[in-house]
């Protein structure tokens, strides 16, 4: 009996490349309760970059490896229409809007001007922590400055 490995293997080994029945690497289903879902899109886009793989396939390799929850999940978001009916483009906005729909600008900044450098973190640790935080506050071309600013504001150590 084949473990999870080799059967996402045999998934992306059957819609080869060219005349090749291989791809290079391996793309594995994507488990919607234990996958982060932007990253594993991103590998996904890598992975069908990396093989050549064509606008139709890519669409159905996609639909494919989404697996049992995610191609349920993505029916229900298409309804009435079919998953096939759409692009690939319009099938990964659907379901990312669903899966991460876009947290509220304000709530957002005030948790990045609100955070502060834990006892236990490291300044590296802190100023990533930030980094990551600003993401949805849409600073624009003030990102620099108020990364710099929070980061004098909150970091514990007053002789920095």
């Amino acid at each position: 009996m084949p473990n999870e490995q080799d059967s996402s293997q045999v998934v992306t080994q059957a819609f080869g490349v060219g005349n090749s029945r291989f791809c290079i690497g391996q793309m594995s289903e994507l488990r919607l309760k234990d996958d982060d879902f932007n990253a594993w899109v991103e590998r996904f886009e890598l992975y069908v970059n990396l093989n050549e793989i064509n606008k139709h396939k890519k669409k159905l390799m996609f639909l494919t490896l989404l697996g049992d929850d995610g191609y349920s999940l993505v029916r229900d978001l298409c309804t009435p229409k079919k998953p096939l009916d759409l692009s690939y483009d319009d099938l990964k906005k659907s379901l990312s809007d669903y899966i991460n729909p876009k947290p509220n600008l304000i709530t957002e900044r005030y948790k990045f001007k609100e955070r502060k450098q834990a006892a236990d973190e490291t300044i590296i640790q802190f100023s990533t922590a930030l980094k990551k935080m600003s993401e949805f506050c849409e600073f624009a071309t003030s990102l620099n400055e108020s990364l710099r600013d929070k980061f004098i504001w909150g970091v514990k150590d007053n002789n920095i």
